[in-house]
């Protein structure tokens, strides 16, 4: 018989005025040493494959069993889970809690070998898995597996050798797992956490193949309200989780992804910057809409579909629109309205910064968005809400910060100029006197997010925005180098987030163009209306403008080169004249275009031109 080490654990307490120092307390301890103790042990789970039979040994069915004073049980057939527990044994009320066993590794490395330091069913539970060289730390919560930093190590295990393990999990935050008294694994835990009541367990799976593994020596340890943790390690908010591939939406349409998605146009597919927004607005208790509707990323999806500016181009989400929608939310329950700005850098200070005055914000890397809910407290990494991976810090996604969406609880202004463009489109704001003035400009697109669907070539769009305009006129610039026609989309915003859209798709005009936009942000109320702000948008035409469009519409072979000829020297004669003979000459071009064979696209253009340009005159 095996020798059991009894521990003696001398406590002293300290007392004065204000300070008691719990003691730590041994709550478990098991040394196998009589074939009864099995008894007092329950088998919470045994599955066969696909759900069905047991676990086998053999053609058998496997049992746990106490051998030699070591309780272990061999596994040797198809896949299979088992999981047994000390009857009754409840840590539900236990914060700071330190598992230590001897895991024996019989025969060789090569086997699934499990442990579970917290279990309170086969969707929900904490555990260590050995195979080979490698201990991977698992933390499973509704059936989804979520990846803690620090979580896998390669270990020089050997065969037939048996290994002292101690685990302590302190107040939901530190994970240390040790390997005969060294420090191996050191992770953080972050929310989600388990609920209800909990315990530890053994536990062994199979995915094929053999697996044997023996534990001895069990000892559970309170280690009291004094140990673990600095609770400044790390600073967090309580942001909700939703996740897009959630089951009650994640097969629904995204936008109106039908029109430019190849397959699986889903919110589980598209939804990461949707998702995100929603857990934003539910931790600012906005949490339904105007009609009643409880506020998730399907009935925030819905909304925004619904809105002439909820998406820009192929699904990108206008986060300006959801500030309205805060504003009109604001108005029936009171919750706040929300400013949006947005900070293009790979740093993290803004964040820290947003989040030491409570605020989560929204994060872009390449092709994706999750929330920034927590920092460490050496600044060095973010905690996050993913709302598709299971990650909980920023850096396991290996990969850069594009930039920062900041959204300022706010009763004030929402005003917003927002130009949306293709990446090929040159976009310079000035005033009137071409002093320029500061845009931010970004570039986004999507990224498919269901595994199960090859990515497909997305479009990727310029934005260009300004934070707060003032009313004012404001001369855009758009060029391309490329001479194709100009396109893009306008929406300005007054303070209260009214929107107002200009679509432009300039087909005449080959390379540049220039508008005035006469933009008011301030609210205009009118009888039976809620807002009659318009922000008018011209272009800005000449007689040698319209010349320089005709030419390069005919060195592009757009239109017939004697029409193009002809509307020339019409320009040449026209642009030298009298206000009142210049205006005959626009009459007369009118006319000419009405009946010339060209497409409707460039007649349009070309005829809207020639409005602007009588404006002017």
């Amino acid at each position: 018989m095996k020798k059991f080490i009894e521990i003696i654990i001398f406590c002293i307490i300290f007392f004065n005025s204000s300070d008691i120092i719990n003691a730590n307390q041994i709550i478990y301890s098991e040394s196998f040493d009589s074939p009864d103790v099995l008894n007092n042990w329950d088998e919470l789970f045994n599955i066969g494959a696909n759900r069905w039979g047991v676990c086998l040994d053999t053609a058998s069915p496997a049992h746990w069993r106490i051998d030699d004073g070591w309780i272990g049980i061999t596994l040797d057939g198809t896949s299979c889970t088992t999981v047994i527990s000390p009857s009754g044994f409840n840590l539900t009320d236990i914060n700071n809690y330190s598992f230590s066993f001897d895991w024996r590794l019989d025969e060789s490395i090569t086997m699934d070998r499990n442990v579970v330091f917290l279990w309170q069913d086969e969707n929900n539970w904490y555990g260590l898995k050995q195979y080979g060289s490698s201990l991977h730390l698992e933390k499973v919560i509704n059936g989804v597996e979520w990846i803690l930093l620090n979580s896998q190590i390669i270990y020089p295990f050997q065969d037939n050798q048996t290994y002292h393990f101690s685990i302590r999990y302190i107040n939901q935050k530190e994970i240390k797992i040790y390997i005969n008294n060294q420090l191996v694994i050191d992770s953080q835990d972050l929310q989600p956490f388990l609920n209800g009541n909990k315990t530890f367990a053994l536990k062994t799976s199979l995915g094929g193949g053999r697996s044997v593994s023996f534990f001895d020596n069990l000892i559970l340890e309170n280690l009291g309200e004094t140990e673990g943790l600095d609770n400044e390690l790390h600073t967090s908010l309580e942001v909700p989780i939703y996740t897009q591939d959630d089951p009650q939406w994640a097969d629904n349409e995204y936008d109106h992804a039908n029109q430019w998605s190849e397959n699986k146009p889903t919110i589980k597919r598209w939804g990461c910057a949707l998702t995100s927004m929603t857990m934003i607005l539910n931790y600012y208790g906005i949490n339904q809409l105007p009609n009643g509707e409880i506020i998730n990323p399907d009935t925030l999806n819905n909304w925004l579909k619904s809105q002439p500016d909820g998406y820009i181009g192929e699904g990108l989400l206008n986060w300006q629109a959801v500030t309205r929608l805060t504003r009109q939310i604001s108005e029936i329950i009171g919750t706040p309205k929300l400013e949006y700005s947005v900070i293009v850098s790979s740093i993290f200070t803004p964040t820290i910064e947003q989040i030491n005055l409570l605020r989560p914000t929204i994060l872009n890397i390449m092709g994706h968005f999750l929330v920034a809910n927590g920092y460490l407290k050496d600044l060095s990494n973010l905690l996050i809400n993913d709302p598709i991976y299971p990650y909980q810090y920023f850096s396991q996604h290996q990969t850069d910060l594009i930039s920062t969406r900041v959204f300022t609880p706010s009763q004030t202004d929402l005003s917003y100029i927002l130009i949306s463009t293709d990446l090929d489109t040159k976009i310079k704001v000035s005033d009137m006197d071409n002093n320029e003035i500061e845009t931010t400009q970004i570039t986004e697109s999507l990224s498919s997010h269901d595994p199960d669907v090859i990515d497909q070539e997305v479009k990727k769009y310029k934005i260009v925005q300004i934070t707060k305009p003032a009313t004012h006129e404001y001369k855009i610039n758009v060029s391309r180098d490329d001479n194709l026609p100009i396109s893009f989309d306008l929406f300005s915003y007054d303070t209260e987030g009214n929107v107002n859209q200009e679509i432009i798709n300039d087909v005449s005009n080959l390379g540049h163009a220039t508008y005035i936009l006469d933009y008011k942000k301030e609210v205009i109320i009118q009888s039976n209306t809620e807002n009659n702000n318009e922000n008018k948008l011209t272009k800005i035409v000449s007689w040698q403008s319209f010349k320089e469009t005709i030419e390069l519409i005919k060195v592009n072979n757009l239109v017939e080169e004697y029409i193009c000829i002809y509307l020339i020297k019409i320009i040449n004669w026209a642009q030298f004249e009298t206000i009142d003979n210049q205006l005959r000459y626009i009459n007369l071009l009118n006319n000419y275009l009405g009946t010339i064979s060209i497409t409707n696209d460039i007649r349009e253009s070309l005829l809207s031109d020639l409005n602007y340009l009588k404006d002017s005159i």
